[in-house]
């Protein structure tokens, strides 16, 4: 037998190096494609998902048939790989590639791994296949027989591979929409939108509001719908609402389960920071809101964005607590004679002490309940509003429900206040907010008017003066009277009248059963003045007076001083002209005396209410006090000029004056002390100085009736009365006009008639009193009257 030649092996070791190597190669290729294959199936999947977003069976189907092209393509490569595996198809390769080796290679490759005995069988020369193998081996030393394996094929469809994997990842990673479209043609169930609404079902009061926020997270293509229908009736239609977009301040009331009541709810929410949205920072998020107001009626609402919809959600109303009753029974205070009524209204107008009983039935059992007053003049020590009373509402014992729906409480009423009533029900609704007036009016004193006499009025000293005064009160009188004075000495009552009460009540308890009080009533007496031996230099002064039932504290009402002149019983006349020249006639009145006892009296009626009312224990006000103490200052100095300016014109019985002057000084230094009574008196004193001055004033000037002294005189008496009158209105001016013209025109008739009857009759002559003009200082100048 013929060994094989030493170089065959050689070869062979390197055909089976190269062939494996290139079955490798095959392999790998396969492998490439099959990827290829899927990576290709798998972006073209995600691009038709992208653009139309495929549901779940079109996915599913995709990706079969990515499975089915992968497959078919590993099957053919693999049959065709078998195939080129039975047969030498890398010899036949490497024969194309060196076509000067011939069949050579081959045929070395077919004998080289038989055994000599085959060889032989065959007919064939051991010595002749390895010559042949021999010859091969130094034919395909020098060459490259790598070249036949197909490495560049694989690394060009590893490129492709790979140059796909990276779009693919790419995309992934730089859209989110290309994530989630990779992610869902693997069959993920990653949607492109997601919807999520808030609150979702929600219980609300009644006439309450809801914010309901919608939120879209990822793709936002159809924009976002939001529609309501009633629940209550199952055909409704369903209604779009308007949606405003989201800005970081939501409207007022939004909030998760958040509804929008009365003023005590508790704040709102923030959607942003509510649970139950997704939070996804790598999608966008667009959200939009709603507000559903004042709601009287069950709703449903859903949300939707394209194709997608979210769940129907229901509003539900939760009916608030209602009064259904509110009822106050008004008890006044026992003394006004009225009986108990019922009111079914929380705002009030009562008597100050009314007893106030409330009622109050609401529509559902309450866990508790308070009224709340806000008195509106109480003030706590720093000033400001005192703080609210609470008064509970009393229910009665027991476990019914019932029983907690009607409250009592009772209070009494002495000032203004608002009041509202507080509940809170046993399903946790609370009463809406509302406030009610109470405005309680004061117990007014007694009205006093005098009918007659008038305000001013001259008498003689013999008169009977006839006194009528009207008295009356809102509730009852208890006492009434009028006190008349003399001089400033002991006040006399002139009438006095307590009204019988207390045989008139027993009487009328014993028929009726209860009292009613006199609310109105007139007082008559006539003044007999010829009692007192008056004279032209007293003063008289009187004042009404009333007294109501009020318990405890009743009210005084007083009027103002009121002032009574004295003249002769009898008067003189006598024609004489002070000034010849000028044709005037007549005689004089000192008017601005008459000016400054007029004066005198208002202050002192002033001077009396402040001393009245701090004895009644009200604040005086400092302004009226300041102002009252400049009008009698100055009230001093006209006196003072007064009597300067009748001194400078011969007339020296002036000492009453500087008496008078002195008197109101005191006052005015009492007043600045706060010593009311004494200035008091120091006034009535003041006021007796000018009034006997008076008299002493028309004697002593007539006494020396020199005209050109009685002219002097009446000028300066009218140059100062002008200064003492108040500036008066146009309206004044004329009424003062008109006064002044018929004064004239009398004047006028008073002297004709004068002259007329001096030439039947001596040039003096005494008559009877006639009636007087209203006051002293509207007498006709022309009529000078002589004791």
């Amino acid at each position: 037998m013929i060994a094989a030649a030493p170089a065959a092996p050689q070869f062979l070791d390197r055909y089976r190096s190269v062939s494996t190597h290139a079955l490798r190669v095959r392999l790998a290729q396969i492998v490439c494609g099959v990827l290829l294959i899927v990576a290709a199936g798998w972006g073209l999947l995600a691009w038709a998902d992208f653009a139309w977003e495929l549901g779940r069976p079109l996915r599913i189907a995709g990706l079969i048939a990515i499975v089915v092209a992968a497959v078919a393509y590993a099957g053919h490569q693999l049959l065709a790989l078998v195939g080129e595996w039975r047969r030498p198809s890398t010899a036949a390769d490497i024969e194309d590639a060196f076509p000067e080796l011939g069949q050579a290679v081959r045929t070395t490759v077919q004998f080289g791994d038989w055994s000599e005995s085959r060889v032989q069988a065959e007919g064939i020369a051991t010595t002749l296949v390895a010559a042949l193998a021999e010859r091969t081996n130094l034919q395909t030393r020098p060459l490259i027989l790598e070249k036949v394996v197909p490495t560049r094929t694989l690394w060009l469809m590893a490129g492709v591979l790979v140059t796909v994997s990276a779009l693919l990842a790419g995309a992934a990673v730089a859209s989110w929409e290309w994530r989630t479209a990779l992610q869902r043609s693997l069959l993920a169930e990653f949607p492109y939108s997601e919807l999520a609404v808030l609150p979702g079902d929600v219980t609300v009061d009644e006439g309450g509001a809801v914010a309901v926020t919608v939120q879209v997270t990822g793709r936002n293509r159809h924009g976002i719908v939001l529609n309501t229908r009633s629940s209550s009736h199952l055909d409704s239609t369903w209604q779009e609402r308007v949606l405003e977009p989201w800005n970081d301040t939501p409207p007022s009331g939004t909030g998760e389960q958040q509804a929008v009541g009365s003023s005590d709810d508790v704040p709102p929410t923030s959607v942003a920071a509510a649970p139950g949205f997704p939070d996804d920072a790598g999608r966008p998020q667009v959200r939009q809101t709603a507000r559903l107001d004042r709601l009287t009626r069950e709703l449903e609402y859903q949300a939707s964005t394209g194709d997608i919809f979210s769940p129907i959600y229901r509003i539900s109303l939760r009916r608030p607590l209602k009064v259904e009753e509110l009822q106050v029974e008004l008890t006044p205070p026992e003394y006004t004679g009225q009986s108990t009524s019922t009111v079914l209204d929380g705002n009030l107008s009562v008597l100050q002490g009314t007893q106030a009983s409330y009622r109050i039935q609401f529509d559902k059992p309450v866990k508790s309940a308070s009224l709340e007053f806000a008195w509106r003049k109480r003030l706590a020590e720093d000033g400001s509003a005192a703080p609210r009373e609470v008064l509970s509402l009393e229910f009665p014992s027991g476990d019914d429900e019932l029983d907690r729906r009607t409250g009592h409480a009772a209070i009494t009423l002495n000032e203004d206040a608002n009041f509202r009533v507080v509940a809170d029900a046993a399903d946790g609704t609370r009463l809406p907010e509302q406030w009610y007036r109470i405005r309680v009016r004061e117990d007014q004193p007694p009205e006093i008017s005098f009918e007659s006499p008038a305000d001013a009025v001259e008498v003689h000293s013999l008169a009977e003066l006839p006194m009528r005064v009207r008295v009356q009160d809102d509730y009852g009188l208890t006492q009434a009277g009028i006190i008349f004075q003399v001089n400033n000495e002991q006040e006399v009552p002139l009438v006095q009248e307590d009204f019988a009460v207390v045989a008139a009540a027993a009487k009328e308890v014993e028929t009726t059963g209860k009292v009613s009080p006199t609310t109105r009533t007139a007082l008559e007496r006539l003044l007999p003045l010829e009692h007192f031996e008056l004279t032209q230099k007293d003063s008289v002064m009187y004042f009404a007076y009333a007294e109501d039932n009020r318990p405890n504290a009743p009210q005084r009402t007083e009027t103002d001083l009121r002032f009574i002149d004295i003249r002769p019983f009898k008067r003189t006349y006598q024609v004489f002209d002070p000034d010849p020249m000028n044709g005037m006639g007549g005689g004089f009145s000192l008017k601005s005396l008459s000016e400054l006892i007029q004066r005198q009296r208002f202050a002192l009626n002033r001077t009396i209410q402040i001393e009245k009312r701090a004895a009644a224990g009200r604040p005086s006000d400092a302004n009226a006090i300041d102002q009252l103490m400049q009008y009698e200052t100055e009230l001093a100095k006209s006196t003072r000029d007064t009597a300067l300016g009748l001194e400078s014109r011969g007339f020296d019985d002036t000492e009453l004056f500087y008496q008078a002057e002195a008197a109101m000084l005191q006052a005015v230094d009492s007043l600045s002390v706060g010593k009311w009574e004494n200035a008091t008196l120091q006034m009535r004193d003041a006021l007796k100085f000018l009034v006997e001055q008076r008299d002493l004033a028309a004697l002593g000037i007539l006494k020396n009736p020199d005209p050109a002294r009685v002219a002097a005189i009446r000028a300066f008496d009218r140059m100062q009365a002008q200064k003492l009158r108040r500036p008066k209105t146009d309206k004044e001016e004329a009424k003062e006009l008109i006064r002044r013209l018929e004064e004239l025109a009398g004047l006028e008739t008073a002297v004709s008639n004068t002259l007329k009857s001096s030439t039947t009759a001596s040039p003096a002559k005494s008559d009877e009193e006639q009636p007087p003009p209203e006051s002293e200082a509207e007498k006709p100048e022309a009529a000078v009257p002589q004791n």
